[in-house]
């Protein structure tokens, strides 16, 4: 059995006998393995054209992948698309996302747990687990994550390349971030699932002590925000799973959770590491302080 663990979550994969060797792509080498939890096993089979079992669609992403509830869980086909599109592959998968079969044509290894069949996988199984995966570029200063998201082109990219050019600050990612309660605290993990900045990270988690949500701007400076306005700002900028009610109720009460106990703050910045390191750390120092009114 081999497999992938991130967010501190395990996709497990039994491989089919007599296949070349399962491997992994630079990025992904890491997070191998099958140490984590929740865990979901897959088992891995021949694609054959009576799989996946029929059930109602649910959500059709319009870009190749479409999922279907069926009387015992889900059913998920993703398609080679083009002129004549075809099935690449199918997932058929239990209510609760612990056990599945992944359906795949001859040829698919060695690495055959591809765009976008694993994210899939891994934001069904951490959704359900009090996980986030943000769209954010995260990095790790004294040992504590801080996080920086935005829609596309607010600065993802260009934070994680500044930042990560000191010796001082670790890269977790410039795209995707999981963030995830661990013993009562919140912590961030770095994923492989990388933007422009195609770095290998760590699959560490690291507890995380600020979110920021990033502009362009004339100056940097990091203004704090209420619980609730970071909530609502935090829910856009995660991965949903819209086919399934339980994980999008726990998505929204993970973002609720998440933005009442770590600090949160507006960003607008100019792209100079100095100038962006200096607001954050700021920021947090106000926070700790107690409010000399009250």
């Amino acid at each position: 059995m081999r497999g992938l663990t991130i967010g501190g979550a395990t996709v497990a994969l039994s491989s089919l006998r007599g296949r070349r060797p399962w491997a992994v792509d630079r990025l992904h080498r890491a997070f191998v393995g099958t140490g984590g939890a929740p865990r979901l096993d897959v088992a891995v089979r021949p694609l054959a054209p009576a799989v996946p079992p029929s059930g109602d669609v649910v959500f059709d992403s319009g870009t190749g992948w479409d999922v279907a509830r069926t009387r015992d869980g889900w059913s998920c086909r993703f398609w080679h698309t083009g002129a004549r599109p075809r099935l690449a592959q199918a997932l058929v998968a239990d209510r609760r996302w612990r056990r599945a079969t992944l359906y795949v044509p001859a040829g698919d290894e060695p690495f055959f747990l591809a765009y976008p069949v694993e994210p899939f996988l891994f934001l069904n199984l951490l959704t359900r687990s009090a996980a986030l995966v943000v769209h954010a570029a995260g990095v790790v200063r004294d040992g504590r994550a801080w996080l920086f998201t935005g829609p596309h082109g607010a600065g993802k990219s260009t934070i994680a390349t500044l930042l990560g050019r000191d010796p001082a600050t670790a890269l977790l990612s410039d795209d995707r971030v999981v963030v995830r309660r661990l013993r009562g605290r919140w912590h961030a993990w770095g994923t492989p699932w990388s933007g422009t900045v195609r770095r290998a990270t760590s699959p560490a988690p690291a507890p995380l002590a600020a979110v920021c949500f990033i502009r362009h701007g004339v100056t940097t400076r990091a203004a704090p925000l209420a619980p609730g306005a970071a909530a609502t700002r935090l829910v856009p900028r995660c991965l949903h799973p819209f086919w399934d009610r339980a994980g999008l109720a726990g998505l929204l009460a993970s973002a609720e959770h998440l933005a009442a106990a770590v600090p949160c703050f507006e960003l607008p910045f100019v792209p100079r590491a100095e100038a962006i390191v200096g607001a954050v750390e700021a920021a947090l120092g106000a926070a700790r302080r107690p409010d000399p009114g009250r």
